[in-house]
Order: C-alpha cells, then structure tokens, then sequence
C-alpha cells in the first residue's frame, strides 16, 4: 500500500502532479484529506493499482469501490488498471456522474473492451462508454 502522508515526510501533501505517482508495486492508494489538487493521469503508471480510497475528510475528491471519484460524484476520474486485468468487469456508475475523465480507462491498447459501464439510458457514462468501444448496460431510463 501506498502512504501519500508518509512520502511527504512530517509534512501534508497538498498536490500530486502529473504523472509524478508512479509507484509501480502499489495495490491500493489512499489519498490523505490535505490533498487539494491531483495532476492529469496522476495514476497513469500504477499498473498493480486496484483500488484507490480517498479520506472522509478530503473536501475535493471521493471513492467509491476503488475508483476516484470528485468529491461530488459527479466525474468519474480514474478507475484503476488491476481493477480490469483484461477480464470481463461491470463498473455501476453512480447516476450522480455527469463527466468522465477523458482518460479514466484509457489502460493501453484493448483494455477498454474489457470494460462494461452499468449506467441509466442516455447517461454521459453510455455516450463515453460508446465513444471509447466499451460495453453498455442500461441499469434503468432516468428522465434528467
């Protein structure tokens, strides 16, 4: 596991830049409630990573079954690489998600295919999941 406070010494750790975070062995990640801001693809090397949790008390960012989530819920930023391992996977997309990251899956060449989003009908979750040749399932028809 990695420890973000323990990395930063005696000192919080108030942001991570991009692509900085690549700690290649680490399973499971836990983002300390100091950390105000993260970089693009901050978790982009992890390839063991299979769950991320976020403090209670973080005020910008949330998890949810391992995946990083905005404090709101309302982007879905990252879902990580072991969570897949190139079996078939269901990701239940909280219907309080309106944006997902542009590269929350992207895991290299076919790992997206591996993927389906459970989500309402007409959700931005199906129109990312169709636009990035993932697998769609309805969960249900929300009028928004």
């Amino acid at each position: 596991m990695l420890n973000l406070p323990a990395l930063a010494g005696s000192g919080s750790v108030l942001q991570i830049s991009d692509r900085r975070h690549d700690y290649r062995q680490s399973e499971t990640d836990t983002i300390p409630a100091s950390v105000t801001e993260l970089g693009n693809d901050v978790f982009g090397e992890c390839i063991n990573l299979s769950a991320i949790h976020v403090a209670e008390a973080n005020r910008n960012y949330s998890s949810e079954d391992g995946i990083l989530y905005d404090k709101g819920k309302t982007i879905l930023l990252f879902c990580p690489k072991a969570k897949i391992k190139l079996e078939e996977v269901r990701i239940t997309v909280p219907d309080t998600v309106h944006n997902i990251a542009e590269y929350a899956f992207d895991h290299g060449s076919g790992w997206q295919k591996h993927v389906t989003l459970v989500c309402y009908e007409g959700s931005p979750a199906q129109k990312y999941a169709e636009e990035h040749e993932m697998k769609f399932e309805a969960s249900r028809a929300v009028t928004r």
